[in-house]
């Protein structure tokens, strides 16, 4: 694989996933239609990452939950380009509870990993199997 476009004469893992597109359009490669593609959508990362691993295709998951693959080789990155993307999470919660201390302890931990994550770089990579 040479340029991102390769990427699509590869078999992708869950491609009706939003992210392929972000990704693509961030790698400059414009109108990629996966929508002919079979879905093959596993849902989670964690078993997208491992059919990776096994040589099922080409995945796009998170590296801050891989590192140990990627420092092994069972995963590699092909392209150095990391994407992100304008979406958000929320947090939500019945206003009579905001004070309580699980709510308080939980939204804190959140926003103290997010800060983390922004620190240590992007939160999407695109990674297929080093096989």
């Amino acid at each position: 694989m040479r340029e991102p476009v390769d990427i699509l004469k590869l078999p992708l893992i869950s491609p009706s996933d939003p992210w392929w597109q972000d990704w693509f359009a961030a790698a400059g490669v414009k109108n990629v239609d996966l929508s002919r593609l079979p879905d093959n959508s596993l849902g989670v990362q964690q078993f997208e990452g491992m059919a990776a691993i096994a040589g099922q295709g080409v995945a796009l998951i998170n590296p801050f939950f891989f590192p140990d693959d990627l420092a092994s080789g069972r995963l590699v990155k092909p392209f150095d380009l990391l994407a992100t993307a304008d979406r958000s999470y929320w947090l939500v919660y019945p206003k009579a509870r905001r004070r309580s201390a699980k709510i308080e302890a939980f939204r804190d931990w959140v926003l103290s990993e997010v800060a983390g994550d922004s620190e240590r770089a992007a939160p999407m990579t695109q990674m297929k199997t080093g096989a």
